[in-house]
């Protein structure tokens, strides 16, 4: 969770760049399908459908369903399998300022399904500025449901982020971001995250990129909401750390990565295929190590550094169908310090 997420290199952004100027004007519809397993164990099945045109060059408005079905393990109390299926129906817009090189995006749906209570809204608020040389500063403000972990299923655990980038993702050649985010779940205790990552091109040309890199990661949280599924306390088997659980949310304590990084693109005909990943050279987190018992009071969870190995990889292919339809499939595994995931998506764009 530690590593930034590299961008998809091109995929539907060069393939909507090589249609007819005037099909990025069009209505669309949007079809997709995405989902995740991880070995806490939990895992993910989204659908996603959106419809929407431009008002004008620089105005868009679309209206979204979205449906969730997670289950996992129930890690608290008797063990059991746990699955729950919510909806979500959203209206999304944007609209541009090119003589102020200003946009703005936004995104508010309605959560239906979810324990409790219902009925939710939830949105996001994206304002960016160009600032030349394909460089633009990004902020973001949102309140969403988190469900990464198990423990978070069958309840519903809230968090509002905050976040600013400095971000040339896009760009064809150099390209990075620098990006702060801070995640507050409502109980006074903020999870911090600041990543950094620049790619170099070492060769390109009309049908091929590769490039790669350095790519920093680091997090850390107010307090640790790591549950230890022997809660009598003492010492952990020999060698061992705590055993135990994040619940509701993951709370990294120090966790630092450095990593090398790479994204490659080849053309196949006309489609593209983008491969990106990220290897850690050096890996630290101050892990959950004892649990001393203190009589009437909570048992003190003590914390030791330990070094650990994350790397993740995505590989993407789109594919244009049509003239105006244009497909898309990835796949993606994450090695984290508390899981590994794997995950895979499709989705179909269609413009009229």
């Amino acid at each position: 969770m530690t590593q930034p997420r590299l961008s998809n290199l091109i995929p539907v952004l060069l393939l909507l760049a090589s249609a007819a100027p005037a099909a990025a004007q069009r209505p669309w519809l949007t079809t997709a399908v995405w989902g995740s397993d991880d070995d806490q164990p939990r895992t993910a099945l989204h659908g996603r459908f959106d419809a929407g045109r431009y008002f004008g060059p620089n105005a868009t408005l679309a209206i979204s369903f979205e449906a969730v079905r997670v289950a996992a393990e129930r890690v608290t109390g008797t063990p059991t399998s746990f699955s729950q299926t919510t909806t979500r129906p959203g209206l999304a817009g944007s609209i541009g300022f090119p003589a102020a090189r200003l946009g703005l995006a936004a995104e508010v749906s309605t959560l239906l399904g979810s324990p409790s209570p219902d009925g939710l809204v939830l949105w996001n608020i994206r304002p960016s500025l160009q600032l030349g040389g394909g460089v633009a500063l990004r902020a973001r403000v949102d309140r969403d449901r988190y469900t990464a972990t198990a423990a978070s299923l069958d309840t519903t655990v809230l968090s509002t982020g905050y976040e600013l980038a400095l971000d040339r993702s896009e760009a064809p050649g150099w390209a990075g971001a620098a990006r702060y985010r801070r995640d507050d779940y409502g109980d006074n205790n903020p999870v911090t995250t600041i990543s950094f990552w620049i790619l170099a091109p070492l060769t390109r040309s009309a049908t091929h990129s590769f490039r790669t890199g350095y790519a920093f990661g680091w997090q850390d949280a107010t307090e640790s909401r790591w549950v230890p599924r022997n809660p009598g306390g003492g010492a952990p088997p020999a060698g061992g750390l705590v055993e135990g659980f994040y619940a509701p949310y993951y709370t990294p304590h120090d966790v630092r990565v450095h990593s090398l990084a790479a994204d490659a693109a080849i053309a196949a005909g006309s489609a593209w295929l983008t491969l990106n990943g990220a290897v850690a050279v050096h890996a630290r987190e101050l892990a959950p190590e004892y649990l001393i018992p203190t009589g009437a009071s909570a048992p003190i969870l003590t914390f030791t550094e330990r070094a650990f190995r994350p790397w993740q990889t995505t590989a993407a292919l789109s594919v244009p169908l049509a003239s105006a339809t244009w497909l898309a499939l990835s796949a993606n595994y994450q090695r984290t310090a508390f899981w590994k995931m794997v995950g895979a998506r499709v989705s179909l764009t269609h413009s009229f």
